[in-house]
Formats: C-alpha cells, sequence, structure tokens
C-alpha cells in the first residue's frame, strides 16, 4: 500500500526528472544555434543529434498529454532544423581524399587547396600521428 507522502514524492521525482531533461535538451539546441559548423555534413551532423534528442523528449511530452510541453519541443525542434539547415547549406561539404604515400599536411593543403596555410584543417580532420606523415586515406574539405 502507497502511502499519500511515498505517492507525492515519487510524482514530485518525476516532474523533476522531466523538467531537468528538457533543459538539458532545450541547452542543447541553444548550444547548437551558436556552434559554427565547419561543413555541410557537419551541420548536418549536429542537426540529427539535436533533433534526436528533441524527438524523444517530445514523444514523452506526447505520452504525457503535456500539450504545452509538446508544442514548445515541436517549435524548438523545428527552429533547430531551419537554423542548422540554412547554415549548413553554405558551407563546404566534405569528400574523400587519397594519395599514393604519406605526405605532409602543407604539401597536401597546397595540393587540395591551394593554400598551404590550410594545413592545420587536414591536421584536425584526419588526426595523424604527426603532420608530416598525413594518412594516404581521409576526409576533408571540399574547397
Amino acid at each position: 500500500m502507497n502511502s499519500v507522502i511515498g505517492t507525492a514524492m515519487a510524482t514530485m521525482q518525476d516532474a523533476t526528472g522531466d523538467a531537468l531533461r528538457r533543459a538539458a535538451v532545450v541547452a542543447a539546441a541553444r548550444a547548437a544555434s551558436t556552434y559554427q559548423p565547419a561543413s555541410t555534413d557537419e551541420a548536418v551532423s549536429v542537426r540529427n543529434t539535436v533533433t534526436n534528442l528533441l524527438d524523444s523528449e517530445i514523444d514523452i511530452a506526447g505520452d504525457q498529454a503535456e500539450d504545452g510541453a509538446f508544442i514548445a519541443l515541436r517549435a524548438v525542434r523545428q527552429a533547430v532544423v531551419s537554423d542548422l539547415n540554412t547554415r549548413g547549406a553554405a558551407l563546404p561539404s566534405m569528400r574523400s581524399v587519397s594519395t599514393g604515400a604519406p605526405l605532409p599536411a602543407p604539401v597536401l593543403a597546397q595540393r587540395l587547396y591551394r593554400d598551404g596555410m590550410r594545413s592545420d584543417e587536414l591536421v584536425s580532420e584526419a588526426n595523424p600521428p604527426h603532420p608530416a606523415f598525413m594518412p594516404t586515406t581521409f576526409r576533408a574539405l571540399a574547397s
């Protein structure tokens, strides 16, 4: 048999959990709005990650018949999708790069972009053991 206090405590714990989860999901959406992706692929990845979080919380709000939360979370989801689609459309996409042998990052940057100063971009994308020995296959910005 459940006591009145025990039932009230369980209700409060559930409500607190809902509020904290929703606050975290909305914070992720807010962070996505200030995040600057480097490529279309990255914008799509961030969009998908945040919308998956929102979709889960939207389902929970719908199952609990919390119409206000449901509508608000759907609006946040639409804003995230619109924002990242718009910003991502103006960014370069990623492409696969293959070389016959490991080359230094500045050499590859010069070959790919005609700008050896962009070697840091390649290093951050490929994560080689050393910038002088880039992997023979990796992904890099198309332009």
